[in-house]
């Protein structure tokens, strides 16, 4: 909310003014300056009114400078007696200064004086200047002169022209142009950003900005949450806005939408774009049809982030026509069919920081230093590795270090170092066993929104598959009922998996230790009561001590390359699982058992298995039970063609996938002509 003071109250300097207005007492003092003063006051628009009557001699004083400094606007009312006051010319002296150095904009109103009048000092201004030219120096007139040509030629407002000597009118067209150039302000952004200028350059092209391009364009910006898609769309903003008749930034689009609802959104499109207070719209159709119609022959910028499959663009942005030649819509969102619906091909896709950039930005936030200090470069490396390079994890985890450890000395010295680095360590520590609370909320947005056989899909990839083929993972996946074709195209869309060329998922480290934490706070204290169990430690005393129940839906492990440093656990005996551990989980699904020893039948109760990979297997092992076994790997085993365990998959009606690469001791080919659907 704006405050608005009169002049000459001297006490509210510092405080920040919008609007100066330089004005010659004796002429506008009661009438035209005293209403346009009302009339921005009234709405609001903090406003400095000089009054020269008031000042001692002719130079202007520290106060008013200052408050010529801190307006964005500057109103010369030029007048029939302006130039009868060297304080009113010198006043306009300052407003060129500041214009010039572009702290300022000035756009001058022409009071029943003719702008060549002003602009050549001739008719009512000639006298004064003659008199000047007398009893002055040559350097301060022409300076004088000189300022009035510049304003002269600006563009401003002339009474007699525009409004036909309509002061009440020519003041309505101030206030609303006045009101609309405040409203383009650059929108706030950090002053800690790091590369931001390649995202610019990137979405600039795409935009097509300063070409002679006069289509409508509508660009998007989409990747996963806390990547920067809103910090990049604001920088654009700041770089553009200038450009446009009118200008709209929808922050939280998603969220407004689904709180607010379209009308909301619509409203305040149009007060964002026509400066209106209330646009007074009660409904959908209302909103559209005053959105085609206010708004098809102005140049707009409109931004509207965070949007999602739920926000409906249709009653927002509709059809290119909407808005006046040259237009641009900037989107960003996590979902990519969000962008394909509204025929936007080739969204930008920001990347994951590189190891540089990411210390730049993480330091900024730990240190307010573009780089760590020396003696915490190798510990702010060690955070830096476990955000993936994401930007909100920098952010948010740089700033939760700042002030930790240190003791403040008289000139902000850092003292206490030892502590320092134990607290950089416990977070290193805490971080790689618990994912930032604050960076896991923003990205599970996306997970929240997924349908609940995409959500168990993105938790068996973040758990147990990264890297793994994804022709494999949709036979799988088919074999659990997940429509994995659709679900996997959905996770794409929405930034939350890659498919790299390889045909190989892939998932950002910060979503993988979303997945896991997720599977964590199923059960905090017991992890046999988990859906998910990957880590070895956790396994082996699931398993060993019985501790496994039907909660437990997949479990992988690879004892290769583990073994050889932990030849004996702490029951005493060679790694080893116990195949009794295992009775109690009668719904896994997913097993992954690889290298192991296992004591006892395995696959006894397994009636729910699809996937197992037991490379390495022995020749006692069978898998007895595999009627809905899908993916069978025994890569590196040692089976020969005599293994009893062929009688049994016979039985596996489903199977679709059967790896026997390096099974070097089966010498010809088993006979598979139960298995119909093998491929």
């Amino acid at each position: 909310m704006y405050t608005a003071r009169g002049k000459n109250d001297t006490t509210s300097i510092g405080k920040g003014y919008e609007v100066f207005l330089s004005f010659r007492g004796i002429d506008t003092r009661t009438n035209f300056t005293d209403h346009l003063y009302q009339a921005l006051f009234k709405i609001g628009i903090h406003t400095f009114r000089d009054n020269e009557e008031l000042h001692i001699g002719d130079k202007i004083d520290p106060a008013v400078r200052s408050a010529i400094h801190q307006s964005k606007i500057a109103i010369p009312i030029f007048s029939k007696n302006y130039a009868s006051s060297k304080w009113c010319l010198n006043e306009l002296m300052e407003i060129v200064k500041c214009w010039k150095q572009k702290q300022i904009s000035v756009m001058p109103v022409f009071y029943h004086v003719v702008p060549a009048d002003v602009r050549h000092q001739i008719g009512s201004y000639e006298k004064n200047f003659q008199n000047y030219e007398k009893k002055l120096d040559w350097e301060t007139v022409k300076g004088w002169k000189v300022a009035l040509k510049e304003v002269a030629n600006m563009k401003g407002w002339d009474l007699e022209k525009v409004a036909n000597r309509h002061e009440g009118k020519l003041i309505q067209l101030i206030v609303k142009e006045i009101w609309s150039e405040l409203r383009k302000n650059p929108l706030s952004i950090s002053d800690n950003l790091v590369g931001i200028l390649f995202h610019v350059e990137k979405v600039m092209k795409l935009l097509n900005i300063g070409s002679n391009d006069i289509q409508t364009r509508i660009v998007g910006i989409n990747g996963l949450g806390g990547i920067g898609k809103t910090t990049i769309a604001r920088s654009v903003y700041n770089t553009i806005y200038h450009h446009f008749e009118g200008c709209s930034f929808i922050a939280d689009a998603r969220e407004t939408f689904q709180t607010k609802g379209p009308v909301y959104l619509q409203s305040q499109l149009i007060i964002n774009i026509l400066n209106l207070e209330n646009p007074n719209i009660t409904s959908v159709d209302q909103g559209i049809n005053m959105i085609k119609q206010r708004l098809y022959n102005k140049k707009v910028l409109i931004v509207l982030d965070d949007v999602d499959k739920n926000t409906d663009l249709n009653v927002v942005i509709g059809k290119c026509d909407w808005f006046g030649v040259g237009s641009r819509i900037i989107i960003t969102t996590r979902d990519r069919h969000v962008l394909d619906i509204h025929g936007i091909d080739e969204p930008y896709e920001p990347r994951e920081m590189d190891l540089d950039h990411s210390l730049q930005l993480f330091s900024k936030h730990a240190f307010k230093m573009d780089r760590p200090p020396k003696r915490y470069l190798a510990l702010s490396t060690d955070v830096v590795n476990t955000t993936g390079g994401l930007p909100l994890a920098l952010e948010v985890i740089g700033s939760s270090l700042y002030g930790l450890g240190d003791k403040k000395l008289g000139k902000g010295v850092l003292d206490n170092f030892d502590q320092k680095e134990l607290v950089m360590k416990d977070m290193v520590e805490k971080l790689k066993k618990f994912p930032n609370g604050e960076v896991q909320k923003s990205l599970k947005i996306s997970y929240d929104e997924l349908e609940i056989e995409q959500q168990q899909m993105f938790l068996d990839i973040a758990c147990f598959f990264i890297g793994m083929d994804k022709n494999i993972l949709c036979y799988i996946w088919h074999g659990c009922d997940f429509f994995p074709n659709f679900g996997i195209e959905v996770l794409v869309q929405k930034s939350l998996i890659k498919i790299d060329d390889n045909n190989e998922l892939r998932m950002h480290d910060q979503l993988r230790d979303l997945g896991r934490e997720i599977i964590r706070q199923e059960n905090l204290e017991e992890p046999g009561e988990r859906s998910r169990l990957w880590l070895q430690q956790e396994i082996l005393d699931v398993v060993n001590t019985q501790k496994g129940t039907k909660k437990v839906e997949g479990l992988c492990i690879d004892f290769n390359g583990y073994r050889a440093g932990h030849r004996r656990n702490y029951y005493g005996d060679d790694l080893c699982l116990m195949s009794e551990g295992f009775a109690a989980m009668t719904k896994l699904r997913l097993l992954k058992v690889d290298h192991a020893r296992i004591a006892g039948n395995l696959v006894q109760s397994f009636s729910e298995l699809r996937w197992l990979s037991w490379k390495g297997c022995p020749t006692q092992f069978t898998p007895t039970n595999s009627r809905k076994l899908v993916v069978l790997d025994l890569t590196d085993s040692a089976i020969t063609e005599s293994w009893m365990g062929w009688n049994y998959i016979k039985f596996a009606k489903t199977l679709k996938v059967l790896n026997l690469r390096r099974c070097y001791k089966l010498s010809r080919t088993p006979d598979f002509s139960a298995n119909l659907q093998l491929e």
